[in-house]
Protein backbone atom coordinates (compact mmCIF):
# COMPACT_ATOMS: atom_id res chain seq x y z
CA UNK A 1 0.00 0.00 0.00
CA UNK A 2 2.46 2.57 0.71
CA UNK A 3 4.51 1.50 -2.25
CA UNK A 4 1.42 2.25 -4.39
CA UNK A 5 1.13 5.97 -2.61
CA UNK A 6 4.40 6.81 -3.11
CA UNK A 7 4.04 6.07 -6.68
CA UNK A 8 1.08 8.60 -6.86
CA UNK A 9 2.70 11.50 -4.68
CA UNK A 10 2.48 10.59 -0.59
CA UNK A 11 5.46 10.99 1.50
CA UNK A 12 5.28 7.97 3.27
CA UNK A 13 6.46 6.52 6.28
CA UNK A 14 6.47 3.24 7.58
CA UNK A 15 6.38 2.03 11.11
CA UNK A 16 5.59 5.55 12.68
CA UNK A 17 4.27 5.18 16.40
CA UNK A 18 1.42 7.04 16.64
CA UNK A 19 1.76 9.18 19.53
CA UNK A 20 4.71 11.06 16.91
CA UNK A 21 2.35 11.66 14.43
CA UNK A 22 0.93 14.91 15.67
CA UNK A 23 4.33 16.03 15.82
CA UNK A 24 5.33 14.87 12.24
CA UNK A 25 2.70 17.13 10.83
CA UNK A 26 4.03 19.83 13.18
CA UNK A 27 6.98 19.58 11.50
CA UNK A 28 5.46 19.02 8.09
CA UNK A 29 3.25 22.27 8.34
CA UNK A 30 6.70 24.15 8.23
CA UNK A 31 8.46 22.17 5.57
CA UNK A 32 8.54 21.25 1.88
CA UNK A 33 5.91 18.66 2.92
CA UNK A 34 3.44 20.98 3.87
CA UNK A 35 1.73 20.71 0.72
CA UNK A 36 2.01 16.86 0.29
CA UNK A 37 -0.33 14.55 1.42
CA UNK A 38 1.12 11.70 4.21
CA UNK A 39 0.60 8.27 4.13
CA UNK A 40 1.85 6.38 7.48
CA UNK A 41 1.95 2.45 8.04
CA UNK A 42 1.68 1.53 11.68
CA UNK A 43 1.63 -1.99 12.82
CA UNK A 44 2.04 -4.28 15.22
CA UNK A 45 6.20 -3.16 16.23
CA UNK A 46 5.05 -0.18 17.44
CA UNK A 47 2.69 -1.89 19.81
CA UNK A 48 4.27 -0.03 22.73
CA UNK A 49 3.13 3.44 21.87
CA UNK A 50 -1.17 1.99 21.13
CA UNK A 51 -2.16 4.03 24.01
CA UNK A 52 -3.68 7.36 23.28
CA UNK A 53 -4.04 6.64 19.55
CA UNK A 54 -7.56 8.22 20.09
CA UNK A 55 -6.01 10.98 21.67
CA UNK A 56 -3.75 11.62 18.81
CA UNK A 57 -6.94 11.21 16.17
CA UNK A 58 -9.23 13.48 18.26
CA UNK A 59 -6.10 16.37 18.42
CA UNK A 60 -6.07 15.80 14.13
CA UNK A 61 -10.00 16.32 13.95
CA UNK A 62 -9.70 19.52 16.47
CA UNK A 63 -7.02 20.58 14.45
CA UNK A 64 -8.49 20.47 11.20
CA UNK A 65 -6.44 17.25 9.85
CA UNK A 66 -8.01 15.16 7.33
CA UNK A 67 -7.62 11.77 7.48
CA UNK A 68 -8.58 8.39 6.41
CA UNK A 69 -7.88 4.84 8.82
CA UNK A 70 -7.32 1.81 6.95
CA UNK A 71 -6.99 -1.66 7.73
CA UNK A 72 -5.28 -4.28 5.60
CA UNK A 73 -6.46 -8.09 6.93
CA UNK A 74 -5.92 -11.41 5.67
CA UNK A 75 -7.13 -15.01 6.56
CA UNK A 76 -4.83 -17.10 8.77
CA UNK A 77 -3.74 -19.26 6.86
CA UNK A 78 -3.12 -16.98 3.78
CA UNK A 79 -0.79 -14.87 6.63
CA UNK A 80 1.21 -18.33 7.68
CA UNK A 81 1.85 -18.66 3.66
CA UNK A 82 3.25 -15.15 3.90
CA UNK A 83 5.69 -15.59 6.56
CA UNK A 84 6.86 -18.48 5.15
CA UNK A 85 7.19 -16.98 1.55
CA UNK A 86 9.17 -13.84 2.32
CA UNK A 87 10.66 -15.80 5.77
CA UNK A 88 10.12 -13.04 7.62
CA UNK A 89 9.85 -13.28 11.57
CA UNK A 90 6.37 -12.24 13.33
CA UNK A 91 7.11 -9.01 15.32
CA UNK A 92 5.73 -10.39 18.29
CA UNK A 93 8.56 -12.49 20.13
CA UNK A 94 8.40 -14.72 22.81
CA UNK A 95 6.96 -18.46 23.21
CA UNK A 96 4.46 -19.73 21.06
CA UNK A 97 3.54 -21.09 16.74
CA UNK A 98 3.10 -17.97 14.34
CA UNK A 99 -0.41 -18.99 14.41
CA UNK A 100 -0.62 -18.31 17.84
CA UNK A 101 1.20 -14.98 17.53
CA UNK A 102 -0.96 -14.28 14.84
CA UNK A 103 -3.73 -14.80 16.86
CA UNK A 104 -2.52 -12.81 19.61
CA UNK A 105 -1.41 -9.80 17.00
CA UNK A 106 -5.57 -10.04 16.20
CA UNK A 107 -6.63 -9.48 19.66
CA UNK A 108 -3.89 -6.07 20.01
CA UNK A 109 -5.25 -4.28 16.63
CA UNK A 110 -9.13 -5.42 17.23
CA UNK A 111 -9.62 -2.20 18.26
CA UNK A 112 -7.82 -0.45 15.42
CA UNK A 113 -9.78 -2.37 12.98
CA UNK A 114 -13.27 -1.23 14.58
CA UNK A 115 -11.91 2.28 14.28
CA UNK A 116 -10.65 2.04 10.51
CA UNK A 117 -12.70 3.88 7.87
CA UNK A 118 -12.02 0.94 5.89
CA UNK A 119 -11.39 -2.58 5.97
CA UNK A 120 -9.13 -3.93 3.02
CA UNK A 121 -8.91 -8.07 2.99
CA UNK A 122 -6.07 -9.29 0.91
CA UNK A 123 -6.54 -12.78 1.34
CA UNK A 124 -7.84 -13.71 -2.54
CA UNK A 125 -6.49 -10.26 -3.89
CA UNK A 126 -3.51 -9.82 -6.17
CA UNK A 127 -1.31 -7.33 -6.28
CA UNK A 128 -2.77 -5.41 -9.44
CA UNK A 129 -6.03 -5.88 -7.81
CA UNK A 130 -4.91 -3.95 -4.67
CA UNK A 131 -3.50 -1.54 -6.95
CA UNK A 132 -7.08 -1.41 -8.82
CA UNK A 133 -9.00 -1.22 -5.77
CA UNK A 134 -6.98 1.67 -4.28
CA UNK A 135 -6.76 3.57 -7.10
CA UNK A 136 -10.02 3.85 -7.23
CA UNK A 137 -10.13 5.20 -3.24
CA UNK A 138 -7.77 7.71 -3.69
CA UNK A 139 -6.82 9.15 -7.13
CA UNK A 140 -10.10 11.00 -7.61
CA UNK A 141 -8.82 13.04 -4.71
CA UNK A 142 -5.22 13.62 -6.12
CA UNK A 143 -5.06 15.87 -8.95
CA UNK A 144 -2.17 15.01 -12.09
CA UNK A 145 -1.50 11.79 -10.26
CA UNK A 146 0.11 10.48 -13.67
CA UNK A 147 2.29 12.02 -15.48
CA UNK A 148 3.60 12.21 -19.17
CA UNK A 149 7.02 12.92 -20.07
CA UNK A 150 7.83 13.85 -23.75
CA UNK A 151 11.65 13.70 -24.55
CA UNK A 152 13.04 15.21 -27.56
CA UNK A 153 16.25 13.65 -28.94
CA UNK A 154 19.02 13.18 -31.99
CA UNK A 155 19.42 10.00 -33.12
CA UNK A 156 23.09 10.71 -33.90
CA UNK A 157 23.40 10.68 -30.00
CA UNK A 158 21.56 7.56 -29.23
CA UNK A 159 18.02 6.52 -28.19
CA UNK A 160 16.73 7.04 -24.83
CA UNK A 161 17.12 4.00 -22.98
CA UNK A 162 14.52 4.63 -20.45
CA UNK A 163 11.58 5.29 -22.77
CA UNK A 164 8.74 3.38 -23.41
CA UNK A 165 7.90 4.47 -26.37
CA UNK A 166 10.18 6.12 -29.53
CA UNK A 167 8.80 7.49 -32.52
CA UNK A 168 11.30 8.50 -35.26
CA UNK A 169 9.99 11.80 -36.78
CA UNK A 170 12.85 11.93 -39.81
CA UNK A 171 9.55 11.34 -42.27
CA UNK A 172 9.13 15.25 -41.59
CA UNK A 173 11.05 17.66 -43.90
CA UNK A 174 13.88 19.20 -42.23
CA UNK A 175 13.98 22.96 -41.66
CA UNK A 176 17.64 22.58 -40.84
CA UNK A 177 18.26 23.05 -44.71
CA UNK A 178 15.89 26.10 -44.98
CA UNK A 179 17.75 29.46 -45.30
CA UNK A 180 16.64 31.72 -41.81
CA UNK A 181 15.95 28.15 -39.88
CA UNK A 182 18.74 26.08 -39.68
CA UNK A 183 20.45 28.55 -36.89
CA UNK A 184 17.23 28.14 -34.93
CA UNK A 185 15.52 25.30 -32.93
CA UNK A 186 11.76 24.20 -32.31
CA UNK A 187 11.63 26.00 -29.39
CA UNK A 188 11.48 29.64 -32.43
CA UNK A 189 8.33 30.72 -33.88
CA UNK A 190 9.99 30.12 -37.31
CA UNK A 191 10.46 26.17 -37.36
CA UNK A 192 7.58 25.36 -35.08
CA UNK A 193 5.54 26.93 -37.73
CA UNK A 194 7.07 24.99 -40.46
CA UNK A 195 6.90 21.92 -38.95
CA UNK A 196 3.33 22.33 -38.00
CA UNK A 197 2.32 23.68 -41.35
CA UNK A 198 2.48 20.03 -42.67
CA UNK A 199 -0.64 17.78 -42.85
CA UNK A 200 0.63 15.00 -42.15
CA UNK A 201 2.34 16.07 -39.22
CA UNK A 202 -0.81 17.31 -37.75
CA UNK A 203 -2.50 13.90 -38.09
CA UNK A 204 0.45 12.11 -36.84
CA UNK A 205 0.20 14.68 -34.05
CA UNK A 206 -3.49 13.88 -33.57
CA UNK A 207 -3.03 10.21 -34.04
CA UNK A 208 0.16 9.81 -31.13
CA UNK A 209 -2.57 11.85 -28.50
CA UNK A 210 -4.88 9.62 -29.06
CA UNK A 211 -2.99 6.52 -29.08
CA UNK A 212 -2.02 8.21 -25.39
CA UNK A 213 -4.92 8.71 -24.30
CA UNK A 214 -6.19 5.14 -24.90
CA UNK A 215 -2.98 3.83 -22.93
CA UNK A 216 -2.95 5.62 -20.20
CA UNK A 217 -5.68 3.46 -18.24
CA UNK A 218 -3.97 0.56 -19.62
CA UNK A 219 -0.63 1.50 -18.27
CA UNK A 220 -2.69 2.50 -14.93
CA UNK A 221 -3.93 -0.51 -14.64
CA UNK A 222 -0.89 -2.42 -14.45
CA UNK A 223 0.37 -0.33 -11.61
CA UNK A 224 2.29 2.31 -13.74
CA UNK A 225 2.43 6.22 -12.71
CA UNK A 226 3.78 7.30 -15.48
CA UNK A 227 4.54 7.46 -19.44
CA UNK A 228 8.33 8.43 -20.94
CA UNK A 229 7.57 8.91 -24.60
CA UNK A 230 10.95 9.77 -27.33
CA UNK A 231 10.94 11.74 -30.40
CA UNK A 232 13.60 11.69 -32.23
CA UNK A 233 15.04 13.48 -35.46
CA UNK A 234 19.13 13.59 -36.96
CA UNK A 235 20.38 16.06 -34.51
CA UNK A 236 17.56 16.40 -31.71
CA UNK A 237 16.98 19.93 -32.72
CA UNK A 238 14.81 21.17 -34.71
CA UNK A 239 11.63 18.52 -35.62
CA UNK A 240 11.86 16.57 -32.45
CA UNK A 241 12.08 19.32 -30.23
CA UNK A 242 8.74 20.65 -32.40
CA UNK A 243 6.56 17.75 -31.61
CA UNK A 244 7.35 17.05 -28.52
CA UNK A 245 6.54 20.60 -27.32
CA UNK A 246 2.99 20.65 -29.05
CA UNK A 247 1.96 17.55 -27.59
CA UNK A 248 2.81 18.97 -24.09
CA UNK A 249 0.46 21.81 -24.80
CA UNK A 250 -1.99 19.14 -26.32
CA UNK A 251 -1.59 16.77 -22.84
CA UNK A 252 -1.66 19.31 -19.86
CA UNK A 253 -4.99 19.03 -19.89
CA UNK A 254 -5.62 15.84 -19.19
CA UNK A 255 -2.32 14.82 -17.65
CA UNK A 256 0.89 16.58 -15.76
CA UNK A 257 3.13 16.41 -18.96
CA UNK A 258 6.62 17.41 -18.88
CA UNK A 259 8.80 18.11 -22.05
CA UNK A 260 12.59 17.54 -22.02
CA UNK A 261 14.81 18.22 -24.85
CA UNK A 262 18.26 16.11 -24.34
CA UNK A 263 20.14 17.22 -27.09
CA UNK A 264 19.16 20.77 -27.67
CA UNK A 265 21.61 23.11 -27.71
CA UNK A 266 22.51 25.30 -24.71
CA UNK A 267 23.25 28.93 -24.42
CA UNK A 268 26.82 27.73 -24.37
CA UNK A 269 26.41 25.53 -27.82
CA UNK A 270 27.04 22.40 -26.16
CA UNK A 271 25.06 19.31 -26.51
CA UNK A 272 23.77 17.76 -23.48
CA UNK A 273 23.61 14.14 -25.14
CA UNK A 274 24.96 12.76 -21.94
CA UNK A 275 22.20 13.53 -20.22
CA UNK A 276 19.50 10.78 -19.19
CA UNK A 277 16.28 11.33 -18.41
Amino acid sequence: MLRFLEDIGFFCIDNLPPLLIDKLLSVAGSSSLRDRKIAMGIDIRSREFFDGFHSVLTILKQKGVRYRLLFIDAHDEVLVKRFGETRREHPLVGEGSLLEKIGRERELLVEFKTMADDVIDTSETTSKELWSMLRGMFLADIKDSFYVNLISFGFKYGVPISSNLVFDVRFIPNPFYLPGLGGQNGNDDGVKDYVMGHRVVRKFIKSIFSMIVYLVPHYQSEGKNSLEIAFGCTGGQHRSVAIANQLRLLLSDRFRANVFHRDLEGDDGSHEKNKRH
